[in-house]
């Protein structure tokens, strides 16, 4: 073989084993997603990068053959809708998919948009002339055509209050809780609630709470007020056995609080989404000006989306020092939020009239039906 050929021939071969181990997708959020996604020509977002591992694994390409990696450079990817793998997404145990950063740096995956353009509200009657010149506004962003609505607010990376009756972690007890017409009694409030209209309950019951949007309030003869609630919390709420509130128990009445009023903004660090404006309020703390802040409001729920099934699973994909950050959660605006234990949430719970144990001879006697000893063999549950 001719010299000349003979080094066209090394370099191909070298090439050729350069590209079977050269799996990596650059990403920056100054990149562009028509680039190639080389180190030197990075693409935009983490979406596209998984698109082109897929490729990489249909087309069973050299670059598949060994580890690929999405490596994301320094900064913060705001997505517009959530990162969806799916089965073609997998991996091998030789071959997986590793979303990481780059060296020395911190990737954030982000679903936040920021709020901007904050001023302070001069006249509005719902604030008391106190803290007139205190609490700031802001308009809500928009998301495709729509206002975005949130229960988080950040403040430079801090969670925020969101506006309630009381401190943080302080609370009052309930005076009866009503299953028959489902509604809660509490003391009287010392705050106008006529034109709260996206008025919520805290309701701490033994080991789980209840997020409960407020349809009305009224007073009884003894002044204190007698809360009702929209569906479905409200028939959950009063219908499911356990665990619900306590009255009159050992240690005391369950507790609860109200919350998500424009009156109840009176605490600096609190703050509030108006209904249907979408305006936010805020009672900065220190007396700052929120402009001179990063104000962020979640406007994805969901930032990574696995969906597979016993045929065909998700397997082999992971994601190495990178931060998900600002994700929403808006359940309870929509449908309130009662849980049995550990945030679980009830969709439907309630006490059978006839209780479900017929097998039980105690039972079945009270209620005139044959012993079930006497017809079968089977074993009978213990009393």
């Amino acid at each position: 073989m001719r010299p000349l050929q003979h080094s066209l021939l090394s370099i191909f071969i070298s090439a050729a084993a350069l590209s079977a181990t050269s799996g990596n997708i650059y990403v920056s959020p100054a990149g562009d997603d028509r680039a190639d996604g080389s180190l030197n020509a990075p693409i935009k977002t983490p979406a596209e990068a998984l698109r082109r591992a897929r490729e990489w694994r249909r087309l069973k390409s050299p670059e598949a053959a060994d580890t690929i990696q999405i490596i994301l450079a320094d900064g913060n990817y705001t997505l517009s809708e959530s990162l969806f793998i799916r089965p073609e997404d997998s991996g091998t145990s030789s071959s997986p998919t590793i979303f990481r950063s780059a060296n020395d740096s911190k990737a954030v995956i982000s679903g936040g948009t920021e709020i901007k353009g904050w001023e302070i509200v001069r006249n509005d009657p719902r604030i008391p002339n106190a803290l007139i010149g205190k609490i700031w506004m802001a308009d809500a962003p928009t998301k495709g055509h729509r206002i975005v609505e949130t229960r988080q607010l950040y403040v430079d990376g801090k969670k925020a209050q969101r506006s309630s009756q009381f401190a943080p972690g302080v609370m009052d007890r309930m005076i009866d809780f009503n299953t028959s017409d489902r509604t809660i009694t509490v003391p009287n409030t010392d705050f106008d609630i006529a034109e709260a209209n996206s008025l919520e309950m805290v309701v701490h019951q033994r080991w789980a709470i209840a997020i409960l949007r407020v349809k009305d309030m009224r007073h009884d003869s003894k002044g204190n007020l007698v809360v009702s609630f929209h569906d479905p919390e409200s028939r959950l709420e009063f219908e499911h056995p356990w665990p619900q509130p306590v009255i009159g128990g050992e240690k005391g009445n369950s507790s609860y609080y109200f919350t998500n009023a424009l009156q109840l903004l009176d605490t600096p660090g609190e703050w509030y989404q108006d209904y249907p404006s979408g305006k936010i309020y805020y009672y900065p703390e220190d007396g700052s000006d929120p402009n001179k802040s990063k104000i962020i409001a979640p406007a994805l729920e969901t930032l990574v989306r696995i969906v597979g099934n016993p045929e065909r699973k998700v397997c082999n994909v992971k994601f190495e020092n990178i931060s998900f950050e600002y994700a929403s959660w808006l359940r309870p605006s929509m449908e309130g939020h009662v849980t049995l234990q550990g945030g679980f949430r009830l969709i439907d719970a309630y006490k059978l009239a006839v209780p479900d144990c017929l097998r039980r001879p105690s039972l079945r006697t009270r209620l005139g039906l044959p012993d079930l000893r006497l017809q079968s063999q089977s074993a009978i549950p213990p009393e």
